[in-house]
């Protein structure tokens, strides 16, 4: 009876022992996927405050462009004031120049 006992305490204590290999295997697995997982969080956190700074920058172009813009068109508007301008007194000089040969 004590040597079926014994028999008995090693097989548990076999599967025990597997037991206790597979659970630290496991965890072994669970802190790499843990470790992956910060890693992809801190990889994440780095991207978005990089998207923010960019989506800062791409503000400040585009303030910076619809400004020029704006100057761009107060400049064809003085152009064409300008040309007009410049169109009415070639049309005086021209009547002035008849009137005068005539």
């Amino acid at each position: 009876m004590l040597t079926k006992l014994w028999l008995h305490s090693g097989m548990y204590f076999e599967q025990l022992r597997g037991m206790i290999d597979t659970l630290s295997i496991h965890w072994a697995w669970s802190n790499v996927y843990i470790g992956e997982i910060i890693t992809i969080m801190e990889s994440d956190t780095v991207s978005r405050e990089t998207i923010r700074r960019l989506e800062t920058d791409l503000e400040v172009y585009k303030r910076a462009y619809a400004d020029l813009d704006a100057e761009r068109r107060r400049f064809e508007m003085l152009k064409l004031e300008a040309d007009k301008q410049k169109e009415d007194l070639e049309n005086q000089l021209k009547v002035t120049l008849v009137s005068s040969c005539a």
